[in-house]
Parts: structure tokens; sequence; C-alpha cells
């Protein structure tokens, strides 16, 4: 458990420290979701199922509720949250095991709870949870030491119980991502050079093996049509094309707001969600996708920042891996919808249309923005 030091016993927020919150950071994530609002309302307006055009009533409802849950996460300490992420990590297990038994299917994939009309995805939450545990383990030591095997172990064991869970859903994007954020804070602690010989050398020796026992047969296929495109039916370059063809028929200044024609003509999937980002580029162009981009940036850089400014070794690994997952899912995303990456179904954290998605992400920078704040109260004392 982490000791308790001085800095550690003011756990609620009173009106002096909430001066003290990362405006910047504050600022960029109300106007990522307010374009989420309005780019989903956009690109379902014409939409028949009353269903589908009411969702940017729903995601204006899951920002309000994340706001919420970020007040209540700024008002504990985040050392408790690293203190108490095992027993989290459990809960989130449990549910991954209820999901894999009997969650409700969606489009061939396994991936959500139902409690009554409130529908969860676990997986999201996991994305959290692993950062809470390696910021649980690997928080004490120094990182001017290098992370031996014994450092490491532990926080593995259980990192490979999340990836598999999520990777038999089947969620081959979260699952990757998952990994890569371990894989990526363990790299930017510091490792040996033998055991970042060994990191290396496991993941060219994986790639053979997971694309003979892990990878589905749509897997392999939509990365057969990334790499050949000739070698793809019309059904595999579907999504990958019509997203091109969204963002490059933008141009410059874009067609304008409610003008989007893949969008509006059903010829986009997922328009709302995955692909948000294409939706965004056809109706804005160029413009619109520069200034989406650069909040984006502004997001991962101040968590970045944060994360180099930390009081402690908890508070720097929280931040940091809040901020490479906010990375992996901006590149992925992205790289999707413009044709670099295979179609993974990982979303543009809060742009892309989902309950589970937004809210994770408004409480993964409630944590960020309580690191920041405890440094800030602390050396104001």
């Amino acid at each position: 458990m982490i000791n308790r030091t001085p800095q550690t016993q003011n756990t609620s927020i009173t009106t002096s420290t909430i001066s003290r919150i990362d405006l910047p950071l504050v600022v960029t994530m109300i106007c990522l979701c307010m374009i989420s609002v309005f780019m989903i309302y956009s690109a379902t307006f014409l939409d028949q199922n009353a269903l589908i055009k009411g969702l940017w009533k729903k995601q204006l409802l899951f920002f309000l509720i994340g706001l919420l849950l970020l007040l209540i996460v700024l008002s504990i300490n985040y050392r408790h949250f690293v203190n108490f992420s095992p027993l989290f990590y459990t809960i989130v297990l449990t549910l991954l095991l209820v999901v894999y038994f009997s969650g409700d299917t969606v489009y061939g994939s396994k991936r959500w709870l139902s409690f009554g009309s409130l529908r969860i995805q676990p997986s999201e939450i996991a994305k959290i949870s692993i950062i809470l545990i390696y910021a649980f383990f690997l928080g004490t030591f120094e990182r001017s030491h290098f992370l031996s095997w014994k450092m490491i172990l532990y926080p593995t064991l259980f990192l490979i119980p999340l990836v598999i869970l999520v990777y038999k859903q089947p969620d081959l994007g979260t699952s990757i991502v998952i990994l890569l954020i371990a894989t990526i804070i363990l790299l930017s602690i510091g490792v040996s050079r033998r055991l970042f010989l060994t990191f290396l050398l496991s993941g060219i020796a994986s790639i053979p093996l997971s694309w003979h026992f892990l990878l589905k047969p749509y897997q392999k296929q939509r990365i057969l049509t990334l790499l050949f495109p000739e070698s793809g039916n019309l059904g595999t370059q579907w999504q990958s094309k019509q997203s091109m063809i969204a963002i490059g028929s933008g141009q410059f200044w874009g067609k304008g707001t409610l003008e989007g024609t893949q969008s509006s003509l059903q010829f986009l999937p997922e328009k709302h969600s995955d692909f948000i980002f294409s939706v965004i580029c056809e109706e804005h162009g160029f413009l619109g996708a520069i200034i989406v981009l650069l909040l984006l940036a502004i997001l991962v850089q101040r968590c970045f920042s944060i994360s180099r400014k930390a009081s402690d070794e908890h508070g720097k690994i929280l931040a940091l891996g809040i901020a490479i997952l906010f990375s992996l899912q901006i590149v992925f995303n992205i790289g999707m919808t413009i044709g670099i990456f295979p179609i993974v179904g990982i979303t543009l954290p809060l742009i892309s249309y989902g309950g589970s998605s937004l809210i994770t992400s408004i409480i993964a920078i409630g944590l960020v923005m309580n690191v920041d704040l405890r440094r800030r109260t602390f050396k104001r004392k």
C-alpha cells in the first residue's frame, strides 16, 4: 500500500483549490465534447430511425454524467484510487467474465452488459483499470533504476487476463490498446537492455503465431485488404473506401454543416462512432480536421506535461498511462479513417458516440486533473 504522507491528507476540494485546476485541459475537454454532440447530430439528423436521430441527446446526457463523475473523482485524492486499484481491477475482471458468458451480442461481438435501459462496455473501463494497476505496482520504484523481471511480474499477471477476455469478445483493437499501454509504460520507466531485447524479439515472434492461431478469418482479411487492396472484395473494402471518399470530398472548407452526402445518404457505416472523423472532414474540410486535431493534441500534451510534473511516481505513471491511452486511440482511429490501419473498432476519444467510451474518457481526464491539483495544492502549502 502507498504510505500516507502529509501531501495525501487533504482529500477534499475547496473553492481555492478549484481555481488551481488545469484550465487548458478543462476547456479542451469541453470543446471536444461539444464538437461530439454537434457532429453526432449532423451525422444522424436525416436518419429515418428515430433512435439513431436521438443519439446526440444521449451523448449530451453522457457528457453531463461524466462531468458529475469527474467532480467526484476530483474530490478524492488520486492516491486512494491507486491504493484500491486491485479491488477495482477485480470488479472489472468480474464484469468481463459476465460479458464472456452472458453479455449482449451486437454485430457479432459480445461486449456489453445491460442493466435495464443502461448498457455498459466493461472493456472501456478495463483501460483505466490496467493503468491504475501499473501505477500501484511500479510507482514505488525510482525511475533512475531499470525495471527487472521481478518488478514487472505482478502487473503482467494482472494484464494477461484482461487482454484475453477483451480479445475473446472479440475486440482485437481494445486488447491491442491495453497491451500497448502496459508495454509503453514499462519502456517509459526504463528496462534493461536485455529485457528490452526480450520484449522486441517476443513481439516479432508473436506476429506469425498470432496470424496462425489467434486472428479470425475476417481479421486476417482486413489486414490483407489494407496491405494488398486488390486482394479484398467490395465488402471488405467498403468502410475504408467510403471513409476516404468522405474525407477527400470535404477539401479545404468542407461541404457545410448537415451537407455531408456520405453520411446522410447512408454510404458511410458507423458514421456517429468509429468514423465520426470522416464526417468532420466531409462537412468541415481540412480546416475542421485541423481544429479537431489541435484540440486532441492539446489534450495529450497536457496529460504528458502533468505526468512530468507530478509530485510522486504513482501520479507520474497514472497520468502517463492516460496520455498513452488517448494517444493510441487517436492514432488508431484516425489511421482507420484514412486507410493506414485496419478497421478494429477503436473510438476517437471524447468525440465518437458511446456512453462507456465518453464517460471513461472524462473520468480519465479527472484522474489526470487530480494528479495536477494535488501537486499544486501541496506546492501552495
